[in-house]
């Protein structure tokens, strides 16, 4: 709640324009010429006439009033050839005949610093049917300050679209890079996108690209226009997987293919009429809203619908969906109250598109943290079952499941490596539990299970099968060098005996695949292979037993010469 009450303050202090307290209104009566009509000593701002046709012709004179130093002219024109004269002297030509998108907005225009008195006109021939129907009051700027003036009144407006534009960008390049890998990044496009479209759009509109083109109206025509046609094909495409694809309603379905294949087509098809001189872009404005309004409402009814069944989990991007739509409904009204309104008129439009992005990106960020904070207990969650399935208990090594898993990857490997298996038999442990109790026999095992995970865990899986069974698996024998760790192993025990009142002792036995025979079996499939990993392992295990029967023979054989 305090995020939107400061979204909605940051907003609600935003200038569109520089204020007029910089400059001088010329709001003195003019003489106006509307086509057939005239208007003598009329006042602009109250002058109203019906949207005129192509070809009109509007001028409109006065006598310029105030003093400045370096004046500036600003003049605003919607989409026409516009003339500006001082005293009969051309001063100003925007336009010529040939040009298809003549843009709105803010002309600027330099006047000599004797300019007060002299008598301004400024004609202006309308190109587009049905978008004039006012004329604003011209106003004389400080040339020296306008410039930072604007930039400072639009300071804020500047920095959350640059934001916006800059965010959509980079996650548009760090998506694709990583669609290859992860195909749901490929909403993330889409998204991204329409968001980039959506923030250029405001960049026009509120008319930031002036800062920048200048007198360029064209320019801003194409991009505002281009960018509002084209943003809400990929605003759907969003919700591929959501509206269509998993969507069980044939009808809406069927909906969902006929509004996409409509807002794909339409940027195409208006572009074809305009470049053909059929119809211009800014006359296809009525039917872009039709389908926007279209597209919000459908969008608004399937989120509504998917809020009563969704899991709770991705509320929060259910939530800023919907307030963003909510936002740009009521921005497309401000449009029109502006554009169809004579209040709206007498103001200047200022977009409020960039409070619903912000509120979505906040309700995103929400909901990332959120979806993280769930993966981290649904991961921890994973280790422990892993780690109960997979590790003995007490010894903490791989349990007997674990290291049938290993086995089998080494059977799955399609180029498998040289591979080895030593099993181990630790002796005395049921006499040591006869005398000395479970306890000392439960520490002889986890004191011999630590001297093997210290000496082959770098370079295998160590593993306990059972009682008082253990096994080393080793992938890769390439850098392995058995008699070496056995050596090391016999060493660390010794050592270990020494603080322990009940020695360690265990038989041993390995045995290592052939790489003839695994050549072979290269071709015959997983399963020939897994029989040979298991041969490997019953190998190793008879030299342990055989190892184990050699030891006690020698036990006794001491123990007769002793008698």
């Amino acid at each position: 709640v305090l995020t939107i009450l400061l979204a909605v303050c940051i907003f609600m202090l935003l200038d569109n324009e520089v204020a007029d307290k910089n400059g001088i209104t010329q709001d003195q009566p003019y003489d106006v010429t509307v086509g057939d009509e005239h208007y003598a000593n009329a006042n602009l701002a109250d002058l109203r006439f019906y949207s005129v046709k192509a070809g009109t012709k509007i001028t409109y004179t006065t006598n310029l009033k105030g003093e400045m130093t370096h004046p500036l002219l600003r003049i605003y024109t919607q989409h026409s050839r516009v003339k500006v004269f001082l005293d009969d002297s051309l001063l100003y030509d925007y336009g010529n005949d040939k040009v298809r998108m003549f843009g709105y907005g803010y002309l600027t225009v330099a006047l000599p610093f004797d300019y007060t008195q002299k008598t301004l006109t400024v004609e202006q021939t309308v190109m587009e049917s049905g978008e004039v129907s006012m004329i604003k009051p011209p106003v004389v700027y400080q040339a020296d300050s306008y410039l930072s003036q604007l930039i400072n009144a639009k300071r804020l407006y500047i920095i959350f679209d640059f934001a916006m534009l800059i965010l959509s960008l980079s996650f548009i390049i760090v998506s694709i890079i990583y669609m290859q890998l992860m195909p749901e990044f490929r909403n993330l496009v889409w998204l991204s996108v329409s968001f980039f479209g959506m923030g250029l759009w405001v960049f026009c509109s509120g008319n930031l690209i002036g800062i920048f083109a200048g007198n360029n109206l064209g320019l801003r025509g194409y991009l505002e226009y281009l960018s509002l046609y084209i943003s809400p094909a990929f605003f759907l495409l969003y919700f591929y997987s959501e509206y269509y694809k998993n969507e069980k309603s044939v009808l809406l379905k069927r909906f969902y293919i006929a509004l996409l294949t409509v807002l794909c087509a339409f940027p195409a098809v208006a572009l074809i009429l305009h470049f053909t001189d059929i119809i211009h872009l800014p006359r296809v404005l009525t039917f872009s809203h039709i389908s926007l309004i279209i597209l919000l409402t459908y969008a608004l009814f399937m989120l509504l619908r998917q809020m009563t069944i969704i899991r709770q989990d991705h509320m929060s991007r259910l939530v800023g969906m919907f307030l963003m739509i909510l936002v740009s409904i009521l921005d497309l009204a401000n449009f029109f109250i502006h554009k169809y309104t004579t209040a709206g008129q007498l103001s200047d439009y200022s977009s409020i598109l960039l409070l619903g992005l912000f509120l979505f990106a906040i309700c995103m960020i929400v909901d990332f943290f959120a979806t993280q904070k769930r993966n981290l207990v649904v991961e921890a969650k994973s280790q422990t079952l892993e780690k109960i399935a997979y590790e003995d208990m007490m010894t903490h090594l791989s349990n007997r499941h674990k290291c049938d898993s290993v086995m089998s990857r080494i059977a799955e490997k399609k180029q498998p490596a040289p591979f080895g298996i030593l099993n181990f038999d630790l002796n005395n442990l049921k006499k040591t539990n006869d005398e000395h109790g479970h306890m000392a026999g439960d520490r002889l095992i986890t004191d011999f299970a630590d001297i093997l995970s210290e000496v082959f865990s770098p370079f295998g899986t160590v593993g306990r099968m059972g009682g008082d069974e253990f096994i080393v698996i080793f992938e890769d024998l390439s850098s392995v060098n058995i008699d070496m760790l056995l050596s090391l192993l016999e060493g660390k025990t010794k050592a270990k005996n020494e603080t322990r009142r009940i020695p360690i002792s265990y038989a041993v036995g390995y045995a290592v695949s052939d790489d003839e025979r695994m050549g072979s079996l290269k071709t015959a499939g997983k399963d020939a292979m897994l029989r040979y990993v298991q041969d490997v392992y019953r190998r190793a295990d008879l030299k342990m037993y055989a190892d184990k029967t050699k030891t006690k023979a020698n036990q006794r054989s001491k123990g007769s010469e002793a008698l």
